[in-house]
């Protein structure tokens, strides 16, 4: 779908970068990111924050929109562990809820946790292990009417925690907060990736965080590349994201 906003007052986005790991796909994440923005919303002007690099956050006042990517950093760690980044990061989400800024704001992944971290849930451990490559979520009643989809969908995951249970005032809009959505509807976030593709699938598992290939086997290693090449709804799903971002 194609959403047009006035091209006198193009639509402001910001992509707040929590990852990087030179030559693991993190360019790419941030080029399909605009891509999938730009695709909906032609007239965009997109902003990338690296607070991770010592970096500002972006003004809320200035945005309409707010993109959180995902992470590495163990969200299951004590306040005083996590680096003092990521405590910023935390204190940047508790603002834009207690001053009601007038701006969107989409979690992907670890962008998932950290926002309902800071809002009062707790992030733990999966209880299957690390979930890598497209995998199916199933969606409730709630989410199917929302992304206009039957009740699975396949989305791209890289995840080894999970949300155990929604902050206040959050609704799930999928089984096991899978994704999740504020009830003043301006807080959407997934624990998957729809932004992914293939390429930056097999790029994330081969050169991304090493710990997803530690101990596998060849033959392991080859059937989790293959999980990653399989066909997902990421692009549909986001499309639907964007006409949620632009709508009052």
């Amino acid at each position: 779908m194609l959403i047009m906003p006035d091209p006198v007052k193009p639509f402001k986005v910001a992509i707040i970068r929590n990852l990087s790991l030179p030559g693991a796909g993190v360019d790419e994440i941030i080029t399909s990111i605009s891509m999938l923005v730009k695709k909906a919303a032609i007239y965009s002007e997109i902003d990338v924050f690296a607070p991770i690099d010592g970096g500002r956050f972006p003004d809320p006042r200035v945005y309409e929109f707010i993109i959180l990517t995902g992470g590495i950093v163990d969200l299951t760690l004590a306040p005083e562990q996590l680096p003092a980044w990521v405590r910023k990061t935390i204190c940047f989400i508790q603002d834009l809820v207690e001053n009601d800024f007038p701006v969107k704001v989409l979690g992907l992944c670890w962008g998932h946790q950290i926002i309902q971290q800071a809002l009062g849930a707790e992030v733990v451990l999966n209880n299957e292990g690390t979930l890598i490559g497209v995998q199916n979520i199933k969606l409730n009643s709630s989410g199917q009417s929302f992304f206009n989809m039957s009740d699975k969908c396949a989305i791209h995951k890289f995840h080894k925690r999970r949300i155990a249970a929604p902050a206040p005032k959050f609704l799930p809009l999928a089984e096991n907060n899978e994704i999740l959505i504020s009830e003043s509807c301006k807080i959407l976030s997934f624990q998957g990736h729809p932004e992914l593709n293939d390429s930056i699938g097999k790029e994330l598992l081969l050169r991304g965080d090493r710990t997803y290939l530690q101990g596998k086997s060849p033959e392991e290693v080859k059937a989790l590349v293959d999980s990653t090449q399989v066909p997902h709804d990421g692009q549909v799903m986001f499309a639907n994201v964007m006409e949620w971002a632009i709508s009052v």
